[in-house]
């Protein structure tokens, strides 16, 4: 059976590609952040083992976990949106 077509048709292919895009790119930050903290995170370790440097390390691994946890939950909200709005799309789809 074709599938039928209106003029809404080339909206919801347009809006769906949009969707799929963003959620790749979604998928493309979230890596960049990760491979960045993760580096971040190195250099912090490889600091000079001074006494001074000893009492900063603590902090500033905890400064970093707590913005990764706080990136994270960014990124969920976003995924969570993108989904949402995606499942819009397919409800404003017309049957076939």
């Amino acid at each position: 059976m074709a599938k039928k077509t209106t003029m809404l048709t080339p909206v919801i292919k347009a809006y769906n590609d949009w969707c799929e895009q963003w959620e790749k790119g979604l998928g493309e930050a979230e890596k960049f952040q990760k491979q960045m903290l993760e580096n971040t995170y190195s250099a912090i370790e490889k600091l000079p083992t001074t006494e001074a440097a000893l009492s900063l390390k603590p902090m500033q691994l905890n400064a970093l976990d707590e913005s990764y946890t706080q990136i994270r939950k960014t990124w969920q909200e976003m995924r969570k949106q993108s989904n949402e709005w995606m499942n819009a799309a397919e409800v404003v789809s017309p049957a076939a």
